[in-house]
Formats: C-alpha cells, sequence, structure tokens
C-alpha cells in the first residue's frame, strides 16, 4: 500500500508540471486583461526560464544531498509560487510567483531518480512506465478543469488549484517515499550557474 501511495503521488506531482502550464496558457487573456498588461506572454516565459535554470541545480544538489529532499524543496517552492500568485496584487508579483512555480520542471527529473534509488528492483519498470502512461491520461483531462474552475472562480482559482494539489503531493511523498541512498560527492559550480542563468534570461 505504501508503494501505490508514494507512485500515485509521484504521478500526480508530475502532472502539476503540465497543470501549471496548461492553466497559465488558458488563463492568460483573463489575467493580461486584469493588470491591463500586453506583456501576459512573460506568464508562460518565465515559467519555462526558472524550469530550465533551476533543474540542472536541484539535480546537482539530490545527488549530494538527496533526491526525496529536493523533491519536498521543489514541491515546497512550487506551492509557495502558486499561493503568492493566486494572491498577486500586480503584475510583477504574479510573475514572482510563476518563477517559483517553475521549479516543479526539476520533479520530472527527481522522481524517475528516485523510483530507481528507493522501490523494489522488480517493479522498477513497471512503475516507470505508470508514471509517464499515468501523467499522459490526466493531461487529457486537466484542460476541461482548468475551464470550468475559470468559469466558476475567475482566473485566481486556477492557482489555488496549484497550490492544493502540489501541497498535498508534498505530504504524500514525505509519508509515503523513502530517501535514496544514493550519493554523490561534487562541488556545485555557483558561478557557472549565474553564468548560465544570465544566458538563458
Amino acid at each position: 500500500p505504501r508503494l501505490v501511495l508514494s507512485l500515485v503521488s509521484v504521478v500526480f506531482l508530475i502532472e502539476a508540471v503540465a497543470l501549471s502550464y496548461t492553466k497559465a496558457t488558458t488563463a492568460l487573456p483573463f489575467i493580461s486583461t486584469h493588470f491591463q498588461t500586453t506583456q501576459g506572454a512573460w506568464i508562460l516565459t518565465v515559467y519555462s526560464l526558472a524550469g530550465a535554470v533551476t533543474a540542472p541545480l536541484f539535480g546537482k544538489l539530490a545527488d549530494k544531498h538527496g533526491k526525496r529532499r529536493m523533491l519536498l524543496i521543489i514541491a515546497a517552492l512550487a506551492t509557495l509560487g502558486s499561493v503568492i500568485a493566486a494572491t498577486s496584487q500586480s503584475f510583477e508579483m504574479l510573475l514572482v510567483g510563476r518563477a517559483l512555480e517553475g521549479c516543479l520542471t526539476g520533479a520530472m527529473f527527481l522522481t524517475y531518480s528516485l523510483i530507481r534509488d528507493t522501490y523494489p528492483a522488480k517493479i522498477v519498470p513497471f512503475a516507470a512506465a505508470v508514471t509517464v502512461t499515468g501523467a499522459g491520461a490526466l493531461t487529457a483531462l486537466i484542460p476541461t478543469v482548468v475551464g470550468i474552475i475559470i468559469d466558476s472562480y475567475g482566473w485566481r482559482g486556477v492557482f489555488v488549484l496549484s497550490a492544493v494539489w502540489v501541497g498535498t503531493m508534498f505530504f504524500a511523498i514525505l509519508f509515503t517515499t523513502k530517501e535514496s541512498s544514493v550519493r554523490a560527492e561534487s562541488r556545485t559550480d555557483a558561478l557557472g550557474a549565474f553564468l548560465f542563468a544570465a544566458a538563458l534570461g
């Protein structure tokens, strides 16, 4: 039962990446109108940039400090970002929230490594397959759910959904998933990370 719950929580956390992009794409016209901005595309761009910059950093830190620990930190940051976006009173603050949500991209890579390290070897292929196909099945439902929420509660409702979704997965992973014992001692290149972020920016 613990492994089943762990696998379900991992699938839903990965699916939150698709949710974060789909909700922003669908809500973009409403957000742009609300804040009276012509720069709405940054809602998508800052999310992708933050994900591209932070994913390798979280991967590096996970090798040294543990994949589960980094996965929980990612989920916490993404939940905080959703809360900030849902309560933002300015477009700039909304972008800060979206940047924090972008950290969730790293979860796509860490979950597979965590499954490989902590699940029994005989079910690792099955778990990996379920993670991929399960996420695909949920993707088909997300646009409809996002549309209903926007119609019922406005664009802020989709960020509340993300906060609840990812926050719930934080606790599910915390209580059902073991930490990986695999470690790799290596130096984190802070200057390289800064230059990489600046180049992407």
